[in-house]
């Protein structure tokens, strides 16, 4: 009886410690990488903490530093675009940032990377960070 009880209880155990795929590309947590920019050339470091806020919205605050010296934070709202055939997340941001207009993000998120690109009127780059 236990040689059948056994082999079970392992395989119970072992799905249910399998990540979960829909959970894999999860944005939600804390990034940390870099953020670069195409117009300028200019870089610097950038956190993010991302929370979920419903099925297709996540809140995104994203800190950093231009110049090496000079803070910046910003909190946007970013929604579910869709999965990559990978099963990454894609989500889309459009926001009014003061002193750059109108700006837009699309991100591509995985178990561990945050890549994305962003354009305002002022300036256009990407964001590449990974799971702090």
């Amino acid at each position: 009886m236990l040689n059948r009880i056994l082999p079970a209880v392992v395989v119970a155990c072992f799905v249910v410690a399998l990540p979960n795929a829909a959970s894999a590309s999860d944005p939600s947590g804390t990034w940390q990488g870099e953020w670069v920019s195409s117009s300028s050339g200019h870089q610097g470091p950038m956190k993010a903490h991302i929370r979920q806020i419903d099925d297709c919205t996540y809140r995104a605050c994203f800190c950093g530093r231009f110049l090496h010296v000079v803070p910046f934070a910003y909190s946007v709202p970013m929604k579910v675009a869709g999965r990559t055939a990978s099963g990454a997340t894609i989500l889309a941001a459009q926001s009014w940032l003061p002193g750059f207009g109108d700006f837009t993000c699309r991100a591509y998120v995985s178990q561990c990377h945050f890549n994305a690109c962003y354009s305002s009127p002022k300036d256009n780059g990407r964001f590449t960070m990974t799971r702090y």
